[in-house]
Formats: structure tokens, sequence, C-alpha cells
């Protein structure tokens, strides 16, 4: 049970001597954490909120100009395993975007997924493929406005119209 900021350095993250990304900074990055921290009860608040700042921190320094995003996943509640387990979530991730913009990091933005019954189930109740596209659309349309010029250049690839 180490905390993301640790596992985030290493290439397999069960592997502690295995640290050390070398991959060159991300245009963009998405945290999108909590669902199973929360799904197993509602977490001390100082710890994970000092652990997530911690995480945002970092993945700022290793990737100085992306556009970073803080994601509330899809797949928590407010019902069910914990009661308001999902609208803490939202407030803890918003507090930190305002935080960074405080510290001067502007170029972070916050996303919340929602869960459609009506799109299906995947494997053991996560989202469905068909889930995943409409969330993948929506953080392509989120992360669009700031593409950088060659990639407007590049044209829409998703197979819709201009």
């Amino acid at each position: 049970d180490e905390p993301l900021p640790l596992l985030y350095e290493r290439v397999l993250p069960f592997e502690a001597q295995h640290a050390g990304i070398t991959s060159p900074p991300a245009d963009y990055v998405v945290i999108n954490v909590g669902t199973n921290d929360f799904f197993r009860g509602v977490p001390e608040a100082t710890s994970w909120r000092s652990a997530l700042h911690a995480l945002t921190l970092r993945v700022r320094q290793r990737n100085p100009s992306a556009r970073l995003v803080l994601a509330l996943g899809p797949l928590l509640s407010d019902d069910y395993p914990v009661a308001r387990a999902r609208s803490i979530l939202r407030g803890w991730l918003q507090d930190e975007l305002e935080r960074l913009r405080r510290e001067g990091l502007l170029n972070v933005a916050f996303i919340e997924f929602w869960f459609d019954p009506a799109e299906g189930l995947g494997c053991q109740y996560h989202p469905s493929a068909r889930t995943h596209a409409r969330l993948g659309a929506e953080l392509a349309a989120l992360l669009k406005p700031t593409a950088t010029v060659d990639e407007k250049a590049m044209g829409d690839h998703s197979g819709g119209e201009d």
C-alpha cells in the first residue's frame, strides 16, 4: 500500500529497484486517483491531500509544460459503498486545483467523469468500451482548446466532421 507519489517514479510499481522513468516530458497528464482509496472508506484528509499535492508537484516537475488534468473517475458514487465518497473526493480534487492555481500553476484543469448504466458494464463492474469511448471524447474536448499549432495543423482524426 505505498502511496502513488512513490509508485509514480517506478517502471514496475511493485519493484522499487526499477525506479527511474526516462521518457521525455508529456504534453498532457491526467491524474485520476482516489477511486480505490475512497471505495474502502474516506481516507484521513490531511495525509491523503498532502500525498495528492506531492504527486501533482512531482508530475509538474517531470512535465513542466504539460497540461495537467485532475480527474474524478466514473466508478465512485455517493451512495455505495461509502456515503458521500464522490462528493468528498470531488471537493478535495477541486481544492487541489485551486491550490495549484494559487501557487502559480495555471495550466491545470478538472474533469468529472460519470458512469451511465445504459452504456453497460465491462469486466468486474468497470466501465464498458462504450463508456471508455465517451470518456475519451470528453477528455479530448477538454484538451482540444490547448492543442499546439502542430496538433491543429494535423487536423481532427476523431472520425467526426470539422
